[in-house]
């Protein structure tokens, strides 16, 4: 899912770094931050409100930080 289609479903099109790390923690690992998104968009119709601003959160953070390679 793009972010664009959840700023969609929730309305929030501003949302910072600062703000996407009170739903999701900014120091996880990339891969980590990845499967909690991936999981979000699975079964996007059990999804809250507070599961859309989730799956927002995640997509801000990994668009803002870049992947590290090993």
């Amino acid at each position: 899912m793009k972010l664009r289609d959840v700023q969609d479903i929730t309305h929030v099109r501003d949302m910072t770094v600062d703000k996407a790390s009170r739903f999701v923690s900014r120091n996880k690992p990339h891969e980590i931050t990845h499967n909690q998104a991936v999981a979000l968009s699975l079964m996007t119709w059990h999804n809250t409100r507070e599961d859309w601003l989730r799956l927002q959160a995640c997509l801000v953070l990994l668009r803002q930080r870049p992947r590290r390679r090993a």
